[in-house]
């Protein structure tokens, strides 16, 4: 299990820091973040798009709910 700290606009996970920041989805929109699956999220940073599923912590917190996870990113 890997933890994802938060500050302001960044997240830092695996020692890198990453800012936060839109991309654009498959349907051309610019979106932070894009659900994939009921565990799983699309994060957009200024090192590209990362995988994060349920079984990440933040700032050592666990979750059940991508919903209130991905909240919890930012």
């Amino acid at each position: 299990m890997s933890n994802i700290k938060t500050s302001e606009g960044k997240i830092t996970f695996n020692k890198t820091e990453y800012v936060l920041q839109n991309f654009t989805n498959d349907s051309g929109e610019s979106v932070s973040y894009a659900l994939v699956s009921d565990s799983q999220v699309h994060i957009g940073t200024d090192k590209g798009i990362i995988l994060f599923d349920l079984s990440c912590t933040i700032n050592k917190e666990t979750f059940t709910d991508i919903n209130l996870f991905t909240a919890a990113l930012y």
